[in-house]
């Protein structure tokens, strides 16, 4: 079986074979819905493109939420599974919803289009104003003259946005989005160039790379301390915040470690 992290570096190389990653930027893990969904890959060019993975190992137990949630705030959604999981998703999901089947032929990680999907554009205007920060969201007001005192809170200014334009509040947030994820995506795609996409993964999330740079500094010698058991990591919900701070740039944290990180060996 296909492991996720195999499926997503060849849907990746696929989406560079199709021409789609021409003047785009890939974004890995993209959270929406106030961090309560976390899209698997997305694409922000002239549009926002969501991508699920499920791989055998996964479930379709949560699908339906997020095939909800991404509905509402992708212009497309794209399910890319198992073959196992074809037939259902086929039957239960609208059509606008694409779906590409990973096979695996003489040991590459290849994809049948069972369903090539429609784009569906969002329009949603909060919806839209909940992919920027709350910083981007002054600076387009300013921008369009909006005034505001300085401290207003996010949900203040929100109800300004039902007034704006759709298309230029839309281009706005997608240049915002670019901007954010754009010299994280350079990164990949340069590194790409030599170690291919599977090896050059890890770059795509600036997260994890600042997690792999923190946990190289050495605090205290290695030899005083016993292993970290993965237990140990619990993850944040961020999703009370949502409301007023909007999208998270990518180098937050998504775990944290618990009190008891280290166990001091006794001399």
């Amino acid at each position: 079986m296909i492991k996720e992290k195999a499926i997503k570096a060849a849907l990746i190389d696929w989406l560079y074979s199709k021409g789609h990653v021409d003047d785009a930027v890939l974004i890995n893990e993209m959270v929406v819905a106030n961090w309560a969904r976390r899209a698997d890959l997305a694409l922000a060019n002239g549009r926002l493109h969501g991508f699920e993975i499920k791989s055998a190992f996964d479930s379709l137990k949560r699908l339906p939420g997020q095939i909800e949630s991404f509905q509402k705030h992708f212009d497309k959604v794209t399910v890319v599974a198992a073959s196992k999981f074809i037939p259902e998703i086929l039957k239960c999901y609208p059509e606008e919803v694409g779906v590409l089947e990973v096979c695996l032929r003489a040991g590459r990680v290849m994809f049948r289009q069972a369903r090539s999907g429609r784009i569906s554009e969002v329009r949603d205007r909060q919806i839209i104003a909940s992919l920027i920060t709350k910083a981007e969201l002054e600076k387009l007001l300013r921008q369009e003259g909006v005034y505001f005192q300085s401290g207003t809170s996010r949900k203040e200014l929100l109800p300004f946005v039902d007034y704006l334009p759709v298309k230029r509040l839309k281009l706005f947030a997608l240049a915002c989005i670019k901007q954010r994820y754009q010299e994280t995506f350079n990164a990949f795609d340069n590194a790409r160039r030599i170690t291919g996409s599977l090896g050059s993964l890890s770059l795509l999330s600036r997260a994890e790379n600042n997690r792999i740079s923190l946990a190289a500094v050495p605090e205290l010698p290695c030899s005083a301390f016993r292993s970290i058991d993965s237990a140990n990591y619990k993850s944040v919900d961020f999703s009370v915040f949502g409301e007023e701070c909007g999208a998270l740039a990518e180098v937050v944290p998504h775990t944290v470690l618990t009190k008891k990180k280290y166990q001091i060996k006794s001399s």
